[in-house]
């Protein structure tokens, strides 16, 4: 339980959501080039193939370190300002909870770590969901999830239009 904040929070006024993107150097130029490319995600992760993001950059920074640990490119974190009404617009699927119990949450994450090329929908705009978001498994066949770390998938073309709406650009530790 957090202690110590006795202040109201700002007023809420449905602002925009900056997305942070844990990266490589080349490929936050690649983003800035070619835009975000949704299928490129490597398959068998949390949520299935697509781009993934948070809403913490000390995680897309640890992230982007641990892409650059090889030694060939410096890490970055790429980031946009995204309209949150833009992304209410999108069929999403959300998980709040990552404890052992969330047979719901698991069993997705089981079924995209398996390598499955679709989110096994009835009805909707495709067989995906265009975004999906929720914890961060730590190791998902012990149903274990990381505290306080999010994640948000990105798979289809709405969402790659809305990603590709709006301007990217990066955190450069390095520079």
């Amino acid at each position: 339980m957090r202690t110590g904040h006795t202040t109201e929070p700002p007023k809420w006024r449905n602002n925009p959501l900056v997305l942070y993107h844990g990266t490589l150097f080349t490929r936050y130029l690649e983003i800035v080039r070619d835009g975000v490319q949704v299928d490129r995600g490597r398959a068998g992760t949390d949520f299935g193939r697509g781009f993934y993001a948070t809403a913490d950059r000390d995680q897309a920074m640890r992230w982007a370190t641990r892409l650059a640990a090889d030694g060939s490119d410096r890490p970055v974190v790429a980031f946009a300002t995204v309209s949150r009404d833009r992304l209410a617009s999108l069929e999403c699927l959300y998980f709040v909870r990552g404890d052992e119990g969330a047979d719901d949450s698991w069993s997705f994450v089981f079924h995209c770590r398996r390598g499955a090329t679709t989110h096994a929908r009835r009805g909707g705009r495709s067989a995906m969901y265009d975004v999906v978001a929720g914890p961060v498994s730590r190791n998902y066949r012990l149903r274990s999830a990381y505290e306080n770390m999010d994640q948000i998938c990105f798979h289809t073309g709405a969402a790659e239009q809305v990603l590709n709406s709006v301007s990217w650009s990066c955190y450069d530790p390095g520079s």
